[in-house]
């Protein structure tokens, strides 16, 4: 697992345990490490999503800084949390996926030798 994919993983756990409110949730800690993430922690099949993320204005001035993030989520509409919520769980997903995919990706097959019709070879 990538320390995006955790990060990510943990940030959309924090949400569904029901524990903080959505907007609550973005002036947490666990968005705020997600928001200072670099593009190449992720894999290249997700980095454009990630950096379409970390491009939106309102992410830009919440990267400023913590209490700057805790402000702009504080300030920001309730279309707009709703937005980023989505935009940051879309991202787990599309990681996650990516990452599961590499996982179960067939290797190499055995190949029947000549000599036995039972034996394998790698």
């Amino acid at each position: 697992m990538s320390y995006a994919h955790q990060k990510l993983k943990k940030a959309v756990e924090t949400l569904q345990s029901n524990r903080l409110s959505k907007r609550q949730w973005l002036e947490g800690n666990d968005v705020y490490h997600v928001l200072h993430l670099s593009a190449e922690e992720f894999p290249h099949d997700v980095r454009e999503d990630f950096n379409l993320l970390r491009s939106d204005a309102i992410v830009q001035r919440m990267r400023q800084n913590f209490s700057g993030q805790i402000d702009v989520a504080r300030a920001i509409s309730d279309d707009e949390v709703e937005r980023l919520v989505n935009q940051i769980v879309e991202l787990y997903y599309h990681i996650d996926t990516a990452m599961f995919s590499r996982a179960h990706q067939p290797r190499h097959m055995p190949q029947r030798s000549n000599e036995g019709a039972g034996d394998l070879q790698a």
